[in-house]
């Protein structure tokens, strides 16, 4: 089995990656803060890395969709006060 998350997260996305590895992004934490920070689970090593680029704008209730060349575009959602973000971006795994 896999390690809990570095930080527990609410309303946020998951993608499974080509190398079979887990990306999460996004979401709200138990303090009801909304979130820009990016995880991968590696299953083969058991563990969740944090990313050490996070996302331009907070957002949680989002959409993230993997793409044929192995991107994942990450857009739309709520960001702070609730408002609608109105803006995409994109993960390149590395």
């Amino acid at each position: 089995p896999t390690a809990d998350l570095n930080t527990g997260r609410y309303f946020h996305t998951a993608n499974l990656l080509a190398d079979e590895t887990v990306f999460v992004v996004g979401g709200w934490d138990s303090s009801y803060q909304f979130l820009d920070s990016a995880e991968i689970d590696d299953p083969k090593a058991g563990n969740w890395s944090v990313l050490p680029k996070s996302l331009a704008f907070k957002r949680m209730a989002h959409t993230a969709t993997t793409l044929p060349d192995g991107r994942v575009l990450i857009a739309g959602g709520f960001g702070t006060n609730f408002y609608g973000v109105r803006t995409a971006e994109l993960y390149q795994p590395e």
